[in-house]
């Protein structure tokens, strides 16, 4: 389908105080009408943005449109998912503003919002629901929302629900109460989520499938992108998969048997708001603070936020990051937020049948990792990173499995490529992080 056309000219003339928002093979699908000399700025919110591809890739931006003919980029997203011809439709979230986190129009009185796919995949895009905020002397207020239901949606929406008219400007004194904020922008990962489990294997963006043993003690760029990093340590695995074996030293016969490599450690790096890094450590070693825990404490592994060990159940924050600490019933999960992602280093002990004592228990212990949300630029890179974008074999067809138990046909390069010098190392051969990409 290509660009997406702008209807501007379809549209009836703009008058002051007025903003529209256009999308494909549809007209004005919704107008912010205001007194421009009451709002000292204004913000657009667009939710539940829907979008239904064609295999590879789903790529798409966002402009805001001036009047005078400007457009300033200020959302931007890939995402997609292997499949036959159609895939289901994805979802997303964006909160309008500028680059530079200003709202789109700091004299509040008009514009048109207008959107652009740059991949051909897009066969069906439209928005179902938006809203609108209006600045009055720095205080957010609510100036209209709407639930639209634009021809050519798969699915209707409900019909169109009032907004009330905007309140009159409050006096100087006291200032009207702020509202709450309107939701987080969240961008969905695909399903099945981006994952690597076990020994170890990989599911990729797309939905590739593949395994990465590399070498045990040896680290991993998972994923590196402008301003985000995950590492990973691979050491010696265990697994009872294929029977058991014998304990050489004594004879005994052991339910399990050493096969592969896993994840022992993995890292999260970000920059930080004061110009350095932020950055967590998940490790399968037993922590040096439980000793001392005496309320609920996680139940397997170290947690190390910015270089603090933390144990106790809950959450913690510093600079950019967040990290709850959580309990199942078998191992632990470690949910880390940020700007750009939230994922979750999860520490699993061996089962209790292997009859593992308390101080080896660190030896058969292993890392997973799962994404619920992430945003990543075209040139992410890394082991897993590198699967937003899908390669194609000699016949044109979607490579969506390996050719071998190292990435060979998914990777750029062999998983050789990928190794860093320390788990919070981001030089590799291909590094994105805190690369400035033309």
């Amino acid at each position: 389908m290509g660009m997406l056309r702008s209807l501007v000219g379809a549209a009836a003339a703009l008058s002051v105080g007025t903003w529209t928002v256009h999308a494909e093979d549809a007209d004005v699908v919704w107008s912010v009408e205001h007194p421009p000399d009451v709002y000292t700025t204004l913000e657009i919110s667009i939710f539940e943005i829907k979008f239904e591809t064609t295999f590879p890739l789903v790529a798409f931006e966002v402009l805001v449109v001036e009047p005078s003919g400007d457009t300033v980029n200020i959302f931007s997203a890939n995402m997609g998912q292997a499949g036959s011809n159609v895939n289901p439709a994805f979802y997303s979230q964006g909160i309008i503003k500028n680059l530079d986190n200003t709202p789109v129009d700091p004299d509040g009185d008009e514009g048109t919002l207008t959107f652009i796919t740059v991949s051909s995949s897009v066969i069906q895009l439209c928005i179902e629901s938006a809203s609108a905020v209006g600045l009055i002397n720095g205080v957010p207020t609510p100036i209209t929302s709407a639930i639209m239901n634009i021809p050519g949606c798969a699915s209707p929406s409900p019909p169109p629900v009032a907004s009330p008219s905007p309140p009159p400007p409050p006096p100087p004194h006291p200032p009207a109460p702020s509202p709450p904020p309107p939701p987080p922008a969240v961008f969905p990962a695909p399903n099945p989520p981006p994952s690597i489990k076990g020994d170890p294997h990989f599911t990729g963006f797309l939905g590739q499938t593949f395994d990465v043993s590399g070498e045990a003690g040896n680290v991993y760029a998972l994923i590196s992108d402008r301003e985000l990093a995950i590492n990973a340590q691979f050491e010696q695995a265990y697994t009872d998969r294929y029977g058991g074996s014998v304990d050489p030293a004594t004879g005994a016969h052991l339910r399990y048997q050493a096969r592969g490599t896993w994840m022992t450690w993995l890292s999260l790096i970000v920059p930080s708001p004061d110009g350095g890094l932020n950055h967590v450590t998940v490790n399968v070693h037993d922590s040096p603070l439980r000793a001392d825990c005496a309320g609920d404490c996680s139940l397997a592994g170290s947690v190390v936020l910015d270089g603090e060990h933390v144990l106790a159940l809950g959450k913690y924050q510093t600079g950019a990051l967040e990290v709850e600490l959580k309990n199942s019933k078998s191992f632990s999960r470690n949910v880390i937020h940020s700007v750009h992602c939230d994922v979750a280093f999860d520490v699993v002990p061996p089962p209790a049948v292997w009859g593992i004592s308390k101080e080896k228990l660190s030896a058969f212990t292993h890392l997973n990792m799962e994404i619920a949300r992430i945003d990543l630029t075209e040139f992410a890179h890394g082991i897993l990173g590198l699967t937003s974008r899908m390669k194609t074999n000699a016949y044109g067809e979607p490579v969506m499995k390996a050719y071998d138990k190292n990435g060979s046909g998914i990777l750029d390069g062999t998983y050789r490529d990928y190794e860093t010098n320390d788990i919070l190392s981001t030089d590799f051969t291909y590094t994105k992080f805190m690369v400035q990409e033309s």
